[in-house]
């Protein structure tokens, strides 16, 4: 929820960023999920089981271990790229309005 403030001449709107609890919700699961394909992926290409509650040993490298593998990675790429967002807060920021001079200005966070 945006926050209203007036002060002085100025009214000030303050933007919430990416930290919410939506965002590190999708993170989470995106995350874990990732990681549990790329685990499954590698563990038929290994031949050893990584995961605890499930077995992968019937899964064959060629073409499933490879697909799992493949998609895993992407999945981690991007929860680590979520969490970066909400580490940096990407969005936040404020609108200002001044109306001594009838002008807006807008400050917005981006990627450092």
């Amino acid at each position: 929820m945006n926050a209203l403030y007036e002060k002085d001449d100025k009214i000030i709107t303050y933007i919430n960023g990416s930290r919410r609890l939506s965002n590190i919700f999708w993170a989470l699961i995106i995350s874990f999920g990732g990681f549990g394909f790329f685990l499954a992926g590698l563990s038929s290409y290994i031949k050893i089981n990584l995961l605890l509650f499930s077995n992968v040993n019937e899964i064959l490298f060629i073409p499933q271990g490879i697909v799992l593998l493949f998609y895993g990675t992407a999945g981690t790429v991007l929860g680590i790229f979520l969490w970066l967002t909400i580490w940096w807060n990407v969005g936040f920021g404020y609108n200002e309005y001044n109306k001594k001079v009838q002008k807006n200005f807008h400050l917005s966070q981006g990627f450092p």
